[in-house]
């Protein structure tokens, strides 16, 4: 089952949602990403990410600016057990600066290594909530 990571931010819901929101700015808050370059525009477009040993494309699914809501789906990587991970970001606003951010992210049970990949994710997510709030300056 796709993994769902919770956590407050104390920060303003616009700000957080100025760097996720941000489908090609993802080396804004990611500070192990080497590069990261953009194919399109909106839905659809693709973002291609390279790591010191790996390196992944993920296509932008969803963009809720109203409802603050980023989804993507990879579409290839050099890690193949990756490939068809979907996932989502959803903030929601606790008040003027706080707000609460769910990610959720995974491969569906019955696909090959499911269980693996979402235990990783499991266990990544929150360092990279620890990278958001740390290029937001709360953490």
């Amino acid at each position: 089952m796709p993994v769902s990571v919770h956590a407050i931010i104390d920060a303003p819901i616009e700000q957080i949602w100025a760097l996720i929101s941000d489908f090609g700015g993802l080396m804004r808050w990611h500070p192990l990403l080497e590069r990261c370059e953009m194919e399109g525009e909106g839905i659809s477009a693709r973002r291609s990410v390279y790591f010191a040993d790996w390196s992944a494309v993920e296509e932008l699914t969803a963009l809720d600016n109203d409802h603050h809501v980023l989804g993507y789906l990879v579409v290839d990587s050099s890690r193949p057990p990756v490939i068809g991970a979907s996932g989502s970001m959803t903030l929601a606003s606790e008040g003027p600066n706080r707000t609460s951010l769910t990610w959720m992210s995974g491969l569906p049970d019955d696909a090959p290594h499911a269980a693996s990949v979402n235990a990783g994710l499991e266990a990544y997510y929150p360092v990279r909530i620890g990278h958001l709030k740390v290029a937001l300056g709360v953490a």
